[in-house]
């Protein structure tokens, strides 16, 4: 849930029915590494990009279509293109 969805202590722990600092606990007892709420997002968004892409590139989805099928933002998405247009081989 933490390294492969990138949800947080507190989704995870909505997820589990405990509290989040149980499982941030749980987390630094068995030595984990620990994502900082900045790399978990930069990670998410990469992680969403090539989905975005195809939406808005390949099927020619607007933006406002993308968060009302999908439930992602319009600012999230030009967001995600932004930072990983580069990633695209030429």
């Amino acid at each position: 849930m933490y390294n492969e969805d990138l949800l947080s202590f507190e989704q995870i722990a909505e997820a589990t029915k405990t509290d989040w600092w149980t499982v941030k606990n749980m987390f630094k007892a068995k030595g984990a590494e620990l994502l900082s709420t900045k790399e978990r997002g930069i990670r998410r968004r990469s992680r969403d990009f090539e989905k975005i892409y195809n939406l808005h590139y390949v099927d020619g989805l607007a933006f406002t279509k993308i968060y009302k099928e999908y439930g992602l933002s319009p600012t999230y998405c030009k967001q995600v293109l932004r930072e990983n247009m580069s990633t695209l081989k030429k």
